[in-house]
């Protein structure tokens, strides 16, 4: 798998703006080590732990003790499959979308609301518009019981 496809280009994109709209849930003391290809990123505290934002579901998980851990969990063909969704990115380029820099493929409909991980589920989006706009849905969301009917508006039109 060449890891140009499924990390995303970050570069010239602020930590503190596009984790912005997630500090509710990661706290400001977290630093943007990667974004994945589908807009999941994973951060590092002061200690060096990291952690995996789960944008589809909306959840913080740490995965790792420090970075020589995280990379050992790399390697681990079921838990970077799991992360990085290798065969999801290739049928989402099989499709013609490819990731650009500064782009994820982003969810249509986030898993949290019913979204599948499906090729057809995805759109080539703006990292920052992708992150702002599911922060602040999964904001609204976390408290509401399971099972709660939502109506999220499209950010289709969100992208540049």
């Amino acid at each position: 798998m060449n890891w140009n496809h499924i990390i995303a280009d970050i570069s010239g994109f602020e930590n503190s703006k596009l984790l912005q709209s997630w500090y509710w849930l990661v706290g400001e003391a977290l630093d943007l080590i990667l974004v994945s290809a589908i807009g999941d990123a994973f951060l590092r505290d002061k200690k060096g732990e990291i952690y995996w934002l789960d944008v589809g579901v909306g959840k913080l998980k740490k995965v790792a003790s420090d970075i020589d851990e995280f990379n050992e969990c790399v390697n681990n063909i079921k838990l970077s499959d799991e992360w990085f969704m290798f065969n999801l990115v290739n049928q989402i380029n099989e499709k013609g979308l490819k990731l650009e820099p500064g782009k994820v493929f982003s969810y249509i409909k986030a898993p949290v609301v019913g979204g599948e991980y499906h090729v057809n589920n995805f759109d080539l989006t703006d990292i920052d518009v992708h992150f702002h706009f599911w922060g602040q849905v999964h904001e609204k969301i976390k408290d509401l019981p399971e099972g709660t009917k939502v109506n999220i508006v499209s950010m289709k039109n969100l992208s540049s």
